[in-house]
């Protein structure tokens, strides 16, 4: 059995152009602005499943290893819960029966997240330009100035590709403010797919789009997973951009609730702004939506495990010990099991003053650009620390 079975099954498309046969694969060995297509992508990954079936570890794939070794599990051990129908053999030259597809038609995005930048938004672009200018270590990955734009007749001859097709992640930028994801749904329901397909969106969950009141129902089921990063003024801070209230954001969500077929959740960016804000996040889950079985709710269940590395400035192991301390005591107050992975990454004693400083000369840049909530209004216990 190969490594990694992942090249056999599935592709992904970033918001770059870029074709990746999954998520956290580092490399940028296609692209469509390269001329490349999924099919002539898929044909070229055989240098890597090659590495695969000799059980060997490509430097590309690292990001799953290190996860597995903090966390205990990847994007590579995520495909086992959900795919059901694996492919029978894996040799080189597969066909392209696709069971899982990633698909990111662009960086567009109402929001700036801090975590964020150019490549997740296209309104991150002038503040990032901005803050390169005073310090190149504040410099991201950069993102495409104009959305990645795939005309619907791109996948007019494509209908074998998705016969075996059981998932597809929309990401972005914001998916629902894309219009390839609409053309491509239409295309499935058309080729009469649709019945057995599970489609799933990682959103901002501040567009409800009357457009998806013909297509939704359509398919086998819809999984939202809303990302939310902070409670309060925490939230609006965090977010940027053409960002609404908490309270906006539960009308969006009981919005959702119309659909019989959607199963919806909840997830975080892990960050230094939202470390000590945790349990009150947890707790804002479950009492925003319904006790019924189409939202997780319950605070003890949930997978955080979406640890901030990129950029490493805002990654919560490079704080000093004693703010490490005063979050897992925070953490502890309620002993909630699915913050348990987070508290045990607390306590890793890898504080990096340089990245520290980055992280106190990005915040204070960024604050008097944004101007209104500063980071201390909200996230009080770095007083001392800034």
């Amino acid at each position: 059995m190969p490594t990694c079975k992942v090249p056999w099954m599935s592709i992904t498309l970033a918001a770059n152009g870029g074709i990746k046969p999954c998520c956290v694969y580092e490399g940028g060995d296609w692209s469509i602005h390269n001329g490349d297509t999924l099919d002539s992508a898929w044909k070229d990954m055989d240098g890597l499943r090659q590495k695969f079936i000799n059980n060997e570890r490509p430097k590309n794939c690292k990001q799953c290893w290190k996860r597995e070794a903090s966390l205990g599990h990847s994007r590579r051990t995520w495909y086992d819960d959900k795919i059901e129908e694996w492919p029978n053999e894996y040799k080189l030259n597969p066909p392209m029966q696709l069971r899982h597809m990633d698909l990111n038609f662009g960086n567009t995005c109402n929001l700036k997240c801090r975590m964020c930048g150019s490549w997740g938004s296209t309104a991150w672009f002038k503040e990032e330009e901005k803050l390169i200018a005073i310090d190149r270590d504040f410099q991201r990955s950069r993102g495409p100035r104009r959305p990645t734009i795939i005309p619907a007749s791109y996948w007019e001859d494509k209908k074998d590709m998705f016969q075996y097709l059981e998932r597809i992640d929309f990401k972005g930028g914001e998916p629902m403010m894309q219009d390839g994801m609409y053309d491509f749904l239409e295309y499935l329901v058309e080729w009469g797919y649709a019945p057995k397909i599970t489609i799933a969106y990682t959103t901002n969950g501040t567009k409800t789009p009357e457009r998806l009141k013909d297509l939704w129902p359509k398919f086998k089921r819809v999984k939202l997973i809303i990302s939310v990063e902070g409670t309060g003024k925490l939230y609006e801070y965090i977010r940027g951009g053409d960002v609404q209230s908490l309270e906006n954001l539960k009308e969006n969500i009981h919005w959702f609730d119309q659909f019989e077929n959607l199963r919806g959740s909840f997830n975080s960016a892990i960050q230094i702004y939202n470390i000590f804000d945790l349990n009150n996040l947890l707790e804002w889950f479950r009492d925003t939506v319904d006790a019924s079985k189409k939202w997780h709710r319950d605070p003890d269940t949930f997978k955080f495990d979406c640890l901030v590395s990129s950029p490493p400035y805002l990654n919560i192991n490079i704080m000093p010990d004693k703010l490490k301390q005063k979050a897992i005591e925070i953490i502890d107050e309620k002993n909630y099991k699915s913050l348990q992975t987070i508290r045990t990454a607390l306590t890793r004693s890898s504080y990096n003053d340089k990245q520290w400083d980055l992280f106190v000369r990005f915040t204070n840049e960024l604050d008097k650009m944004r101007g209104g909530i500063q980071c201390l209004d909200v996230v009080p216990q770095l007083k001392g620390y800034m």
